[in-house]
């Protein structure tokens, strides 16, 4: 078995304080808190919804789950409305479904209700509904709800 270089593990040591360092804000910087979204989904989020915003970003603290932004920025103030908005509580979604089953003959059609469910969820996560439908086989329902603009 070979062992590990010792310059390794201390090239590793220094990288990691020297990232640990590089996330340290400056006083200059103003520090938003991320807190019902990944840090990193925000911050792409920003720059892809709006890359006129992306010039106030400054920098990702995922250890502390911060982004820091310039407040010299022109677009400083529309990057913290647009980080409020996309880090908002995620609201409470009630699904009423109801599963029909549909038998076409010659010339009527035959419904039938074989399952009603109701599924409360939070917001951008999935609400999963399985309906038995004989033996082993089943129906399984994922929706996954996002609000509209």
């Amino acid at each position: 078995m070979k062992k590990t270089a010792p310059w390794i593990l201390l090239a590793f040591v220094i990288a990691s304080v020297a990232v640990s360092k590089a996330v340290e804000p400056d006083k200059a910087w103003s520090e938003v808190q991320i807190r019902y979204m990944d840090v990193t989904d925000a911050a792409q989020a920003l720059v892809k919804e709006r890359p006129d915003l992306a010039e106030a970003l400054v920098r990702i603290d995922v250890r502390r789950s911060m982004i820091l932004l310039d407040p010299a920025s022109p677009a400083y103030e529309g990057a913290v409305k647009k980080l409020a908005a996309l880090d908002a509580r995620p609201r409470q979604v009630t699904y009423k479904m109801e599963i029909t089953e549909v038998t076409k003959g010659r010339g009527d059609t035959k419904e039938r209700v074989v399952s009603r469910a109701t599924i409360t969820t939070l917001e951008k996560n999935p609400a999963v509904f399985t309906h038995h439908i004989y033996g082993e086989r089943s129906l399984r329902i994922s929706v996954t709800s996002q609000m509209s603009k």
